[in-house]
């Protein structure tokens, strides 16, 4: 009988932990969640404006609502999600070896560019429905 790895269960465990911790610390923020030092300084949303109730909202199961708070947590979410649903599928369950990581030096530039310009159109009026 093949051994198999178990360590692609390893970050949704420590996700779950650290979502668990985070539902057990969350009632200090209140029902606004916890205040961004940047918006109340610039008057301008960042790029994790809105994360607190977003990541509320996540644990939750309210997908719409977190969405309507943060759109690129919610993003980067999904694909953590959908990213470790298939290692744990492809590695875990079918034994298969891990797929190699090739983390460009473009593809760390594009997501850098993707976050600042999240926070640029989010503090539009044309684009305000990305704001929290």
């Amino acid at each position: 009988m093949k051994r198999r790895p178990l360590w692609p269960l390893l970050p949704p465990v420590i996700a779950t932990a650290l979502a668990f911790s985070f539902l057990s610390t969350s009632r200090w923020f209140g029902a606004q969640g916890a205040g961004c030092a940047i918006k109340q300084w610039t008057g301008y949303y960042c790029p994790g404006c809105g994360g607190t109730r977003c990541a509320s909202d996540l644990i939750h199961g309210h997908l719409l609502e977190a969405l309507g708070h943060n759109a690129l947590l919610t993003t980067g979410a999904l694909i953590f999600l959908l990213g470790n649903l298939y290692l744990i599928i492809c590695i875990t369950i079918l034994g298969k070896t891990p797929p190699k990581i090739n983390l460009s030096p473009i593809l760390i530039w594009v997501i850098l560019g993707i976050v600042i310009l999240f926070a640029i159109l989010r503090n539009l009026d044309t684009f305000s429905n990305l704001a929290p």
